[in-house]
């Protein structure tokens, strides 16, 4: 079964925890975004750059990148 979650605030091993509380085991996790910024077209082992308006909302949201 898959399952799709989110999470506005997630604690450390809540996912997991949950999956044991109802008695199920959690084999595979995958963060699909986080702090707005999307995986979506990165392949698993890849990984790009932050585009410049990325890294504005960043410094905007959470004061980082201190420098651009």
């Amino acid at each position: 079964t898959w399952l799709e979650i989110t999470l506005s605030e997630g604690r450390n091993r809540q996912i997991r925890r949950l999956g044991e509380h109802a008695h199920s085991s959690v084999t595979r996790l995958a963060r699909l975004s986080h702090a707005g910024i999307s995986t979506e077209g990165v392949r698993l082992g890849e990984y790009r750059l932050l585009t410049v308006d990325e890294l504005k909302e960043l410094k905007a949201k959470y004061g980082v990148p201190k420098k651009l």
